[in-house]
């Protein structure tokens, strides 16, 4: 009984958590980092988001295009990069995937990150608000 029991809940936590994304590794150096991955909504953004309020989550509903002035983002310069160190004041820090896929990642002051095409996707939604 037990057992039927735990496979349930087992059950019910992977469905529950397949619907708020998957898991996602990305290394830098020898250490090995957790992101939550939404492909339906371009999310990627620290794990540790999850279950805290983070720095990384907060800029999301308030990061826009309309505080950059438009010839910083001329020459091919990435609109997630501009974002991050411009509008949130964070840094940049590049990562790889296990399948050796570099990405771009904005770094807060929490050590909470997101993707800069994150950044670009919800500064383009909030934009349109």
């Amino acid at each position: 009984m037990k057992f039927l029991l735990l496979l349930s809940l087992f059950l019910i936590f992977q469905f529950s958590y397949s619907v708020y994304g998957a898991t996602d590794i990305w290394k830098m150096g020898n250490h090995f980092l957790e992101f939550t991955k939404d492909e339906s909504q371009n999310i990627l953004i620290s794990k540790s988001c999850d279950n805290r309020k983070c720095d990384a989550l907060k800029i999301l509903k308030i990061i826009s295009f309309k505080k950059i002035n438009s010839s910083k983002l001329e020459g091919g310069k990435n609109p997630g990069s501009i974002l991050c160190t411009d509008i949130a004041g964070a840094q940049i820090i590049y990562l790889r995937d296990l399948n050796g896929n570099d990405n771009s990642f904005c770094q807060f002051k929490d050590q909470s990150m997101v993707s800069a095409s994150t950044l670009s996707t919800f500064a383009r939604k909030n934009d349109e608000k």
